[in-house]
């Protein structure tokens, strides 16, 4: 969970804060939730925004999508005539965030993303954004890497798995398994030829490669 105790964090985030009425309300709702700092920050949405608006973005994959918070950010960098899908599991997420997001172009799939993944098979995105159940980050991959065009966006976040990544291999079970999962995800697209990978060093860590 972010924390918003660092004062750069805190000045970078201010520079970017929330402006438009819908963001307020998802915000505003999470806080109410006491769901408040799973959520992306503004620090990592004016990094998704700037990649959208540099890249030419219109068609965008979310895998997780809370309450429609990182969403509703990206929604306002995409074109006109962008599209974005978004799955999320948890039924109440879900439904929150078809209520508080409304925007037309966004499309919102409830189930589990390995199944739902599934229907979508025949895709190909310009982005695909994974911010979802952290052990399946590397089958995530597995799939984003066939159904991102050349030219387009892998972006994970949470990468540094707050904070444990790059830390020693936990011994409690449950760790340990989400530590390999990470690990492995991050070495798997940074030592992929066919994509180039930097992690950007945000509080929770997000980790954007290009397909060539």
């Amino acid at each position: 969970m972010r924390s918003s105790n660092d004062v750069l964090a805190q000045y970078v985030e201010s520079l970017n804060a929330p402006r438009s009425k819908v963001l307020l309300a998802i915000a505003e709702q999470l806080k109410k939730d006491s769901k408040w700092g799973i959520n992306i920050g503004a620090v990592e949405a004016a990094i998704l925004q700037f990649l959208i608006k540099s890249h030419g973005i219109k068609s965008i994959l979310e895998i997780g999508t809370q309450y429609g918070y990182s969403t509703q950010w990206m929604l306002e960098a995409l074109p006109s005539d962008g599209t974005l899908i978004s799955l999320e599991k948890d039924p109440d997420h879900h439904l929150m965030a078809k209520t508080l997001v409304t925007d037309p172009r966004a499309t919102f799939l409830l189930g589990d993303a390995h199944e739902t993944l599934v229907s979508l098979e025949a895709k190909i995105f310009d982005l695909i954004f994974i911010d979802a159940n952290k052990k399946s980050y590397p089958e995530y991959l597995q799939w984003a890497e066939s159904h991102v065009r050349s030219g387009g966006l892998i972006i994970g976040d949470n990468t540094f798995l707050f904070g444990q990544v790059y830390e020693p291999e936990p011994t409690d079970a449950q760790k340990k398994g989400l530590w390999k999962a990470m690990r492995q995800f991050n070495e798997r697209l940074f030592k992929n030829p066919d994509f180039i990978t930097c992690l950007i060093p945000t509080s929770e860590g997000l980790t954007v490669a290009i397909k060539k």
